[in-house]
């Protein structure tokens, strides 16, 4: 029995993970909630067992590159990248202007802003509770700023990457550029939000990995 730590992305909440988890049976697990609606409380970074498994979606993968990496055994990564924004020597990020937008945004309609990204990775076009501009500033700031590439090349544990060819936030080229030389699992027709869309595949995916740690 593996022990897992699932963290969600921006503007999500532990209940991504919900029908996922379900089918990750017989593991102990534990969802990290980040904080980004006022119903929720950003959590203290959980101590963490020697020989953990951690799973992060999009931003939740990254953060976990900065937080909880030394310990853990495997890593299971979706949707997810070493360093979202582009630099001199990472062509294949997103232009800092994304974020720098999104930021501003933040300061004068932070609904609009979360319910467009929302709506372009595939979900709900309303956030369903009250959000938490603060909180949703800082991730912003985490995806600007983190560059999470060194941690991982360092990282000699076993690794699993789930990915969207149709992902509208982390394009294929960005995906394949933070996890080179990497095997990729890719679903053809999926978009952002796996573990949401298609928690079944990810769940059999995660599960055979798992199994042959």
């Amino acid at each position: 029995m593996a022990h897992l730590i699932f963290v969600h992305g921006w503007a999500e909440a532990p209940d991504l993970w919900q029908e996922m988890a379900a089918g990750l049976n017989g593991h102990q697990t534990t969802f990290l909630d980040l904080g980004f609606f006022r119903e929720q409380s950003a959590q203290p970074i959980p101590a963490v067992a020697e020989g953990a498994v951690f799973v992060g979606h999009s931003l939740g993968f990254l953060w976990g590159l900065q937080n909880v990496l030394p310990r853990i055994k495997a890593i299971v990564a979706i949707n997810g990248f070493t360093k979202f924004c582009s630099s001199d020597d990472h062509s294949e990020g997103v232009p800092v202007r994304v974020l720098s937008r999104m930021i501003r945004g933040l300061e004068t309609n932070p609904d609009r802003v979360v319910s467009d990204f929302l709506k372009k990775c595939g979900g709900s076009a309303e956030p369903e509770r009250s959000i938490e501009s603060d909180r949703l500033f800082e991730g912003l700031c985490w995806l600007r700023d983190w560059d999470g590439r060194a941690a991982f090349r360092d990282f000699d544990g076993d690794f699993l990457a789930l990915a969207s060819k149709n992902d509208p936030i982390v394009p294929p080229k960005l995906t394949q550029d933070s996890f080179q030389g990497k095997e990729i699992c890719w679903h053809e027709e999926a978009g952002h939000l796996l573990p949401l869309s298609h928690p079944d595949w990810c769940a059999q995916k995660t599960s055979e990995f798992l199994d042959q740690l």
